[in-house]
């Protein structure tokens, strides 16, 4: 969003952010699709938390009011009770219908942000089911005084195609002056904390300002991700200079190639990328090294962990509750589709099989549990590709995940009585239990 102020011009001052205080004081509700949580891309989840927001909001007591009179729907908004139902019929129980009893104070809008629907079609059910396609639902069923604000990526703009929509770019670099001014802005800014000492001339860093605002055509994670590299001294700004990346798969080479001099180097943190590849939720560092070490033969040292987490840093996003995960989906699909980059291929079967383990060692496991191993089984595919590396008993023939599946359970059949199941059903997964069962 452009803050109006031009560089040289208009002073950064909290007056000139006012239109923007306005706009916040009408959000009443937001929800963050992230690829690596699985969770954050699921419908239950999306419904409970909107309708958690809107109670929450200053703006709408009187919705907190119907809730609060109304025990039913506080209990279908408890996530174990809402998954036993079907979404479409939650959210206008819950949050469409009360809000229709209500009217707007004024002549706007209030505004719900959903950020990233693009990323939550990685986790869509194979019936097509996802964020998107059920904001496209629902989105009738909203007072007219009620907005959504949504960010995907230009590809996945499709989804909403057949909703009324305004579209605004917040990357278009050619014909948008306001997202050249706020790129140059930022790069201009981080620059100037950079060690001069490192800095050969300003006509030359000048020249390579440029040269990284053309190359970055509006994309601010490439300008951060370059920035970030310089400032930690993972990269040198005279090998910036020189070999100013032009494109963000070309800035990840350079970062890897500037990193990782030796293939032993690589090979040391290629289990943390498997394992986060693989995972469907941010790891803390204790399950990571229960993960890691999920095999008899391989065994990692809290001190080689942090080695590694230190290594990829600026790969990676921490957060506040100790979660770790990729700094963002690009450069999860660098590592597994870019064939261009072959030096540094990681092995999601690797991580999954971690997983599978490490989730065998905890049974007897609950229905969501057992489904989730299932997952983890059928994307290893461990008889096809792994050749009985890993507990040979259930690797070495075709019969091994089922197998494997009934090891880790009391009862097989809570897999299938899992709630999810019922409204996301999952074919390969369900079949998955089924294989060569006797009746």
């Amino acid at each position: 969003m452009d803050s109006g102020c031009v560089p040289d011009q208009i002073p950064i001052d909290s007056r000139n952010y006012e239109w923007l205080r306005a706009v916040a004081a009408r959000i009443v509700s937001y929800h963050v699709c992230s690829m690596h949580s699985a969770s954050s891309c699921a419908i239950p989840e999306f419904v409970c938390n909107l309708a958690a927001m809107l109670a929450r909001s200053a703006v709408l007591k009187s919705y907190t009011d119907i809730l609060a009179k109304n025990p039913k729907l506080l209990e279908l908004l408890r996530l174990e009770e809402s998954v036993k139902h079907a979404p479409l019929e939650v959210f206008r129980k819950t949050i469409a219908d009360p809000l229709s009893q209500l009217k707007s104070s004024d002549e706007g809008c209030l505004l719900i942000l959903i950020d990233g629907i693009d990323e939550a079609e990685f986790h869509r059910g194979e019936d097509g089911s996802s964020i998107g396609s059920f904001i496209r639902q629902i989105s009738s069923l909203l007072p007219s005084w009620v907005r959504f604000i949504l960010t995907c990526d230009e590809e996945s703009t499709i989804l909403m195609e057949e909703v009324p929509q305004r579209r605004i770019r917040i990357d278009d670099f050619i014909l948008d002056e306001r997202v050249v001014r706020d790129n140059r802005m930022l790069l201009e800014y981080r620059i100037g904390m950079i060690d001069e000492s490192t800095i050969n001339s300003q006509d030359l860093l000048l020249s390579f300002a440029d040269r990284v605002l053309a190359n970055a055509g509006g994309n601010m994670l490439y300008i951060r991700m370059l920035l970030k590299l310089i400032e930690t001294g993972r990269v040198s700004m005279a090998t910036a200079e020189r070999q100013t990346p032009t494109h963000l798969s070309h800035l990840y080479t350079l970062f890897m190639d500037a990193t990782f001099t030796s293939p032993g180097a690589w090979h040391r943190v290629c289990p943390v990328l498997n394992v986060l590849l693989a995972s469907l939720r941010p790891l803390s560092r204790e399950v990571l090294i229960e993960l890691l070490n999920a095999t008899p033969q391989d065994k990692t040292t809290h001190s080689e962990l942090n080695e590694a987490l230190a290594i990829l840093s600026p790969l990676l996003t921490f957060t506040s509750d100790g979660g770790i995960s990729f700094h963002h989906c690009y450069f999860r699909d660098w590592l597994v589709k870019n064939p261009s980059n072959g030096k540094y291929q990681a092995d999601a079967r690797n991580g999954h099989i971690l997983h599978a383990l490490h989730l065998s060692k905890l049974a007897p496991l609950e229905s969501e549990d057992i489904f989730e191993l299932a997952h983890h089984l059928l994307k290893a595919h461990p008889y096809k590709y792994m050749n009985g590396e890993y507990v040979p008993e259930l690797t070495s023939s075709k019969e091994g995940q089922l197998v494997w599946l009934r090891k880790s359970s009391s009862d097989i059949s809570h897999g299938l009585c899992n709630h999810r199941n019922f409204h996301f059903p999952n074919t390969k997964v369900r079949t998955c239990f089924f294989e060569k069962r006797p009746f």
